[in-house]
């Protein structure tokens, strides 16, 4: 098992996720994303991603670091063929941060369903980001990146859970799912 630290280093984790990937049997098999970005190093620079477990092994590498280190997971259901991964039992608006994460691999493994191996998925419903990236994935990862430690800010500034819980309903009522009140809001934010 490896400890959070040991996957915060990107070559252990690609290395690791390979090998698990490599381990899958035909059929349905687990398949988990973390909730939220971990850090990782890459080449001494940091860059933030999700955690991937696939397998029955990896779904009890989740569990384990669920408890040691309170990482939280979606859990779903994916079918690999060949290098294409299906996936059933995750919203979609989550598909982005996992093909994000499987193109940074270079494993050659991608989602399907997902418009294209290095695209954004801007239809996809609830995902007012991915629509106001045009399908751009590194402006995506950016825009995420930047909404994340301004809602951190928020979140210390707002007083905690109750606070940020605050600037979401605002930040929904304003731009009304609408990918373009949302890109005008952030334009003006700078």
């Amino acid at each position: 098992m490896k400890t959070l630290q040991e996957l915060s280093d990107w070559t252990t984790y690609r290395d690791h996720l390979k090998a698990e990937f490599k381990r899958l049997s035909d059929g349905e098999q687990p398949f988990l994303v973390s909730k939220h970005r971990n850090e990782f190093k890459v080449k001494d620079s940091p860059w933030k991603g999700r955690l991937i477990f696939v397998g029955e092994r990896g779904e009890k590498q989740a569990k384990q670091l669920t408890l040691k280190d309170g990482v939280k997971f979606l859990e779903g259901k994916c079918t690999v063929q060949g290098k294409e991964i299906s996936l059933s039992g995750i919203e979609s608006t989550h598909h982005l941060a996992i093909q994000t994460l499987l193109k940074k691999t270079t494993l050659g493994y991608k989602l399907a369903g997902v418009a294209g191996a290095s695209a954004v998925a801007p239809e996809v419903k609830g995902d007012v980001l991915a629509a106001v990236c045009d399908g751009k994935e590194d402006t995506y990862a950016a825009l995420e990146s930047a909404l994340g430690s301004k809602l951190g800010e928020m979140h210390t500034a707002f007083g905690g859970k109750r606070g940020l819980g605050a600037v979401k309903l605002i930040l929904r009522d304003v731009c009304a799912g609408d990918p373009n009140k949302l890109k005008q809001l952030v334009d003006a934010l700078g």
